[in-house]
């Protein structure tokens, strides 16, 4: 008995200090008013790493590089946040001040203004969040329909089954974006137009440009561009967000 009470003794003494060495946002926070800003990001990599990643740590990540003047870390953890809260407002011009900073400044072509609609709405929730809506309004729509009575049913059937419908494309629609491939530019590179070192240049890309990669070759990526711009980048200086 009595050794079992000291091996439980011992085992909470243990825990105790795991727990009290463990790293916290406070300690991070502390560090980056102390301008010690890529310390501080070493402790937001240790937090995220021992614990769920939330957009939150992504964010005071992405904040930290950006203070050390580190654009491509700042870009990739910024973007990270945002695929976990893709409605934040804060992360979002964030990220449009980050992307005006980087040289060239690759813009977006605009798109017909109803999908513009849409793929705002789209983004103001990630994929689990419309997930969880589509269950619901899908559920009520099946509840309405045994116990409601004939009179009213077909009316509410019909305008619940609508929203059911239209988040169903939300959620598929943010379920095709959080899947698909992006990476951030680590290095400065050229774009070029073939898999080769001495192929042609395209255009010269600044650390942090987003590219999307939609091929391989060897130990190259096609990638396309936000502005649609489609060429080759070496593997080893991309990091997928």
């Amino acid at each position: 008995m009595f050794m079992k009470r000291l091996i439980l003794s011992l085992a909470l003494w243990v825990g105790f200090l795991g727990f009290a060495s463990s790293q916290t946002p406070e300690e991070a926070f502390v560090l980056y008013q102390q301008e010690k800003y890529l310390d501080a990001a070493a402790k937001y990599e240790a937090l995220i790493n021992n614990e769920l990643p939330s957009s939150d740590l992504y964010f005071n990540l992405g904040t930290c590089y950006l203070a050390a003047h580190d654009i491509a870390h700042a870009r990739l953890a910024l973007e990270r946040a945002l695929l976990l809260n893709p409605g934040s407002r804060s992360i979002q011009q964030q990220l449009n001040r980050l992307s005006r900073s980087i040289e060239p400044n690759i813009e977006p072509l605009p798109s017909f203004f109803l999908l513009e609609y849409f793929f705002n709405l789209r983004d103001l929730l990630n994929k689990n969040s419309w997930g969880w809506l589509f269950l619901i309004f899908s559920s009520s729509f099946a509840v309405i329909g045994m116990i409601l009575p004939s009179p009213r049913r077909k009316a509410l059937l019909l305008f619940i089954g609508f929203i059911t419908f239209f988040l169903c494309l939300l959620f598929v629609a943010r379920y095709r974006h959080e899947q698909t491939p992006a990476s951030i530019l680590m290095d400065a590179q050229p774009l070029r137009i073939a898999p080769e070192i001495s192929s042609q240049q395209l255009i010269f890309l600044g650390v942090g440009t987003k590219a999307q990669p939609v091929d391989s070759l060897g130990e190259w990526y096609k990638v396309v561009l936000d502005n649609n711009d489609i060429g080759w980048l070496p593997k080893a200086n991309l990091t997928k967000i």
